[in-house]
């Protein structure tokens, strides 16, 4: 079979780079607007902003982007059963329940529109939420037959545009009113690139609204709340109901930096799962025990030396290009960098309890890590405000990250964790870490920085070739797993054993 029915491993490889691209490159360009902000606005206008920017994002998953995955994940299987029918009728509504979810949402923020002091950023959030449903009904169709590629690179490029003309906004005095413009400008583009995408098939007759997708959509609802609890910002809201806008600024710093932090790891992670995937569609537990130790193991390593790097340059970095009002955020990133310790062996579970399909697990895993959540943010964020939020944030994500880690070490035959050798990479991450950390401090701007990480660098570099942190197999699954140009990583953590191991 060809065509949009037969998507081959390759081109769904490369469409889950693209949609990981979509993800984490704008985030560094979310970065810039951040300083800018925080730069030429201050601390104030920039917890207004970030709030503003979280509800909407809020709506945008629970309604949007719920019956976006619900959509696609049905059309996916019509498509690969051949049913045109089917697809048409999926099709259709689609675009109606998208919209109207694209439509509720905007009567929301129009309602906090006509409640708030700063009304206008509220009411452009509110128009560019109807836009994005319409954008996402399009999108879904086009994914669920091609894969990511082509919706997420327009996408990149449009949340790019937004970045761009957001900052020459603020520049240009428009504040953060003119921020939420460019988003909505942004939204405009895509809609129409997305549009244009070519449709499979006509529309077909009319029929109901299939109750399966209403039952899916209410799945996905309940998994992306819980989600957003755990691992997204809702301790915003607490911040807002209970603390000040400064303070909202000063969590979603740290916040930031060590999402963006993890979610790139994360992502290179998550090319090594198409092997993953194969184990499990073939019913070889054996072989995915194996992969999933491999994968474990190396997770484990990366995770130790991202939390030593944010660690101990963090705070220098946020203090160098936010400025000295923002030092309260600089020191809640090592605070916040212990979820960056687990989160790279917890998405493996993740993908892998999610390709199994055995969701139960994981939905407890995250309704536990939710109510600990919650309940530290109601506890602490009145008194110590964001410092409060970020150890909700980090008792919340590290208990559904160990719960997620155990449930999957006990249920695939429990790999060999290695442990001599998770101390040895600890020692050596620690190391490099505190040579880091000390250099950085010693002097000051850019210079420190750099400096910081050649030496914290060099530590690592000179203790790993005495002996290496990955076992030899471990090594060679990651070698055969990352794209090529990822290689000299390997060899650094790998040690001599990995540089002149067999190459591919």
């Amino acid at each position: 079979m060809s065509g949009p029915r037969a998507i081959g491993r390759r081109h769904a490889l490369v469409g889950g780079l693209w949609a990981s691209a979509s993800n984490v490159v704008p985030l560094f360009g979310t970065t810039v607007l951040s300083v800018v902000m925080a730069r030429i606005l201050g601390p104030i206008d920039l917890g207004v902003q970030s709030l503003i920017a979280y509800v909407e994002s809020l709506l945008g998953a629970l309604l949007v982007f719920a019956m976006t995955g619900a959509v696609i994940r049905m059309l996916a299987v019509a498509i690969g059963a051949g049913n045109d029918t089917e697809i048409a009728h999926l099709q259709r509504w689609s675009m109606i329940a998208n919209t109207a979810m694209g439509a509720v949402g905007a009567v929301i923020l129009g309602g906090v529109a006509l409640l708030s002091d700063t009304p206008l950023p509220w009411a452009i959030v509110s128009l560019t939420a109807l836009l994005n449903g319409l954008g996402w009904a399009y999108s879904a169709r086009s994914i669920a037959a091609d894969g990511w590629q082509r919706v997420a690179q327009r996408r990149l490029v449009w949340q790019s545009i937004a970045q761009g003309l957001g900052i020459g906004a603020v520049v240009a005095g428009f504040g953060i009113s003119g921020v939420f413009a460019a988003n909505a400008i942004a939204a405009v583009g895509l809609l129409w690139t997305v549009r244009r995408l070519p449709q499979k098939l006509a529309p077909g007759p009319w029929r109901p609204l299939p109750r399966p997708l209403f039952v899916l959509w209410g799945k996905f609802i309940v998994f992306e709340g819980l989600n957003q609890v755990v691992s997204k910002r809702v301790e915003f809201l607490f911040l807002a109901a209970m603390s000040t806008p400064d303070q909202i600024a000063m969590y979603s710093i740290p916040f930031m930096i060590v999402s963006m932090a993890v979610l790139t790891v994360t992502s290179v992670i998550g090319s090594g799962m198409p092997a993953i995937a194969a184990a499990v569609g073939a019913g070889d537990d054996h072989k995915v025990t194996a992969q999933v130790g491999h994968a474990i193991r190396v997770a484990a390593v990366l995770g130790m030396m991202l939390t030593a790097g944010l660690v101990a340059l963090g705070g220098p970095l946020v203090l160098l290009v936010y400025g000295a009002d923002f030092r309260q955020a600089a020191e809640l990133v090592p605070l916040m960098s212990v979820v960056a310790l687990l989160a790279p062996m917890s998405s493996l579970g993740w993908m892998l309890w999610e390709a199994r399909n055995r969701l139960g697990p994981l939905l407890a895993a995250t309704v536990t890590g939710g109510a600990l959540d919650v309940a530290v943010a109601v506890t602490l964020i009145p008194r110590y405000g964001a410092q409060g939020a970020a150890v909700a944030n980090v008792v919340g994500q590290g208990t559904v990250a160990i719960l997620v880690i155990a449930y999957t070490w006990t249920r695939t035959d429990r790999f060999p964790l290695m442990g001599r050798r998770w101390l040895w990479a600890l020692v050596v991450n620690a190391l490099a870490g505190l040579t880091a950390y000390a250099v950085a401090n010693a002097l000051t701007g850019w210079v420190a920085l750099l400096a910081g990480f050649v030496a914290g660098l060099a530590v690592f570099v000179g203790l790993a070739w005495r002996a290496p942190l990955l076992e030899n197999a471990d090594a060679d699954w990651l070698r055969s797993t990352v794209p090529h140009r990822l290689h000299a990583v390997v060899r650094v953590v790998g040690g001599p054993v990995a540089a002149s191991g067999p190459q591919d």
